[in-house]
């Protein structure tokens, strides 16, 4: 799922590179040099994967509580937050934001 989740992502963010393509070479004409622009363009990127991964997390959270709440004994069945897996699912979000070039 976030296989084909990241392919999207990707694809949608290849379709706006390309429509920024004016805007960078804009800021290059101006004097800007590559790094702030290197760098502007990660933050974005990292940005968005993180803001993903935390709601995806959240998702997942609601959607535990709801289906714990579908089963008529919650005796036998019960959750905990593990935050070994949340800084897993934190860092992988963040791994898939950071940009392969």
């Amino acid at each position: 799922m976030l296989l084909i989740a990241c392919a999207n992502l990707a694809g949608l963010l290849a379709a706006r590179a390309a429509a920024r393509q004016k805007e960078m070479a804009i800021r290059l004409a101006l004097g800007a040099g590559r790094w702030p622009i290197v760098r502007q363009l990660l933050l974005e990127s990292v940005v968005l994967s993180i803001a993903g991964g935390a709601l995806g997390l959240l998702v997942a959270f609601w959607t535990t509580r709801g289906l714990l709440r579908l089963v008529e004994d919650e005796g036998w069945l019960s959750y905990a937050i593990d935050f070994r897996l949340l800084g897993f699912a934190m860092a992988l979000s963040l791994a898939t934001g950071w940009p392969s070039d």
